[in-house]
């Protein structure tokens, strides 16, 4: 019985590997953002540090400085707001609607936008007893915590997107048939007698 379940466990993990099954966080990002530079206005906030496991985990090579990079993935913004959904004077329940956004692009050596500027966002909704303000105040740390990962996976799923593919090599293409006009001789007039 245990070589059938070993064959049966082995079967499974090739059908899942050969299908591009991988864990959450890894993303199979192109091969123009295997090395990259990535610049937020604060490198250490949570948001930034997840985003630079999840590249790492993808195998993506971060470099110190924008010059060691062909493009630069640039944090521009993260915003979370918060509205509230319902209250309860009679519970003391209090529900509030987050939302986080956070907006990047991808710049090339030139400081071009390449992709974006762009958002991803997410939401999710809290519910917070209001008698207990230090519970609450945890609870809703913890959940915007939550989004962050959660943003962090869109973007890796937006930075592996076909339309981001496209995007950087319609950038490649551009660059390669401007550098050719730059080096191919311009066509001699002949003279006339």
């Amino acid at each position: 019985m245990k070589p059938i379940k070993l064959i049966l466990i082995f079967f499974i993990s090739c059908v899942l590997i050969s299908c591009g099954f991988h864990l959450r966080g890894e993303a199979v990002l192109p091969s123009q953002l295997q090395t990259l530079y990535l610049q937020s206005n604060n490198p250490y906030g949570s948001f930034t540090k997840s985003l630079r496991r999840s590249l790492i985990a993808s195998n993506v090579t971060l470099v110190a400085s924008a010059a060691e990079a062909n493009y630069t993935l640039r944090i521009l913004s993260e915003m979370i707001s918060t509205t509230s959904a319902t209250v309860s004077s009679s519970t003391n329940v209090k529900s509030n609607r987050l939302s986080l956004a956070v907006s990047y692009a991808i710049y090339d050596k030139k400081g071009q936008a390449i992709v974006g500027p762009a958002t991803v966002t997410t939401q999710q909704t809290v519910t917070l007893n209001t008698t207990q303000l230090l519970g609450a105040s945890h609870e809703q740390q913890q959940t915007e915590e939550e989004m962050r990962r959660n943003a962090v996976g869109l973007l890796m799923s937006r930075l592996a997107a076909p339309q981001t593919v496209q995007q950087l090599e319609k950038t490649v293409t551009e660059a390669t048939a401007s550098s050719h006009e730059q080096h191919s001789p311009s066509p001699q007039k002949p003279h006339g007698r």
